[in-house]
């Protein structure tokens, strides 16, 4: 029963009981936060499992939540069943990223956008082979620079004066961001996903889906080892 709770879309309700819990958790991100990053990390050309992502979403909250047991389980529970809302919305290629475009939401959606494609470093790779992606990758990093260092990996083989355009990128798009509307912002952010899922999509259509323990083969009913919660068919092990 709990894999199929996990899948079960957030009513309206829910939504608002979810951030609201994310508002009360200190150091943790609020809904705008989560939904970029999700939407960053699911643009990515390999899965990234839960393990990895959810200690780089909440990296304080372990150490200062102050919260029983049950809360923190209905608090990931919300959380993983977001998470499958817009995997559902990203599998139909209709993505709906969930904030007002205002100019601070809209920031803060890329923000954490930047920082979910910011886990692989071949979508940099990527996204800087091809003119299209280049652009759009300059102006994921540009914001990637405001929340997180970046690794040494990404300048790898990239001319020193990097840091400098990203810099200008990032100026440049938050002039484009306070000039446009809020409908104009959101529609810019669709087109952002929507772009950087078709450039990632040749080598994340060739990544298989799987996780392994060694020694035995996982079945497909059982817990995916990943630590979502789902069964094994329903998660890592879906075709």
């Amino acid at each position: 029963m709990q894999d199929q709770l996990l899948t079960t879309p957030l009513v309206p309700e829910q939504h608002q009981q979810l951030s609201q819990i994310l508002n009360d958790t200190p150091h943790g991100p609020d809904l705008v936060q989560v939904d970029g990053f999700f939407h960053g990390i699911l643009s990515l050309p390999r899965a990234v499992m839960p393990s990895e992502w959810l200690p780089e979403l909440f990296p304080k909250t372990t150490e200062s939540i102050n919260k029983s047991t049950t809360e923190v389980e209905q608090l990931v529970n919300l959380v993983f069943r977001y998470y499958n809302r817009v995997v559902g919305l990203l599998l139909q290629e209709q993505p709906e990223p969930n904030l007002d475009g205002s100019l601070d939401q809209t920031e803060r959606w890329m923000s954490s956008f930047a920082r979910g494609v910011m886990l692989d470093s071949s979508a940099w790779v990527a996204l800087r082979n091809s003119e299209v992606g280049n652009r759009l990758g300059t102006m994921i990093f540009s914001y990637a620079l405001g929340t997180a260092t970046l690794p040494e990996a990404w300048f790898v083989g990239q001319p020193p004066e990097l840091l400098e355009e990203l810099r200008e990128a990032h100026d440049l798009t938050h002039q484009v961001f306070t000039a446009q509307s809020s409908s104009e912002n959101l529609e810019m952010l669709k087109t952002l996903v929507i772009g950087t899922r078709q450039i990632l999509k040749p080598t994340r259509s060739t990544t298989k889906r799987t996780s392994h323990r060694a020694g035995r083969k996982i079945g497909p009913n059982e817990r995916c080892p990943c630590g979502s919660g789902l069964k094994y068919k329903r998660c890592c092990g879906r075709p």
